[in-house]
């Protein structure tokens, strides 16, 4: 009998210090696996911005190149009489449909005003008098270097996000 009551504080006692040991590395373990979430969420975030950037950056160049188009057909209506008849529409919207639909990805807002402003301009051109053709000319061509100028800061912008290795080709 002597054994047995001098055993069981023992063993609880040994049994309680299991526990408390037990207890330390769940919860070292727990702060280990907090960590890990923690850096897997900020890597998410990261690979997002990234990934915005990437998309930001491809419209901003398709944008780019479609005011290059848009700029050449004013170049080249400029070039031609103007008291001539012009035909149905001179001046194309080049991309405009898919640009449309992603050009409210990118950052500046002037892009969306300057890209509607121009498309309103360019579908009212066949209908302008011809002695204010040249002074609309005029102000597409404005717009469109507007335009092309908010796309190469926002290819600046969003070219500084990504990293060196995944900056898309100029």
């Amino acid at each position: 009998m002597l054994r047995l009551r001098w055993a069981n504080p023992v063993r609880t006692f040994i049994a309680g210090v299991a526990a408390l040991f037990a207890g330390l590395l769940a919860y070292l373990a727990a702060v280990r696996q907090v960590r890990a979430v923690r850096d897997q969420t900020a890597e998410l975030r990261r690979a997002e911005q990234r990934r915005l950037a990437r998309e930001r950056s491809n419209i901003a160049r398709v944008l780019r190149a479609s005011m290059r188009f848009v700029d050449a057909d004013i170049a080249a209506v400029n070039l031609h009489t103007l008291g001539m008849a012009f035909a149905p529409n001179p001046v194309r919207k080049h991309s405009f449909d898919y640009l449309r639909e992603r050009v409210g990805n990118c950052e500046p807002d002037e892009i969306i005003t300057d890209s509607l402003l121009l498309e309103a301009g360019i579908d009212k051109l066949p209908e302008t008098p011809t002695d204010d053709r040249r002074r609309q000319l005029d102000n597409l061509s404005g717009f469109v270097k507007r335009i092309r100028d908010l796309a190469d800061k926002e290819i600046e912008r969003t070219t500084s996000i990504l990293s060196a290795g995944e900056t898309p080709p100029r």
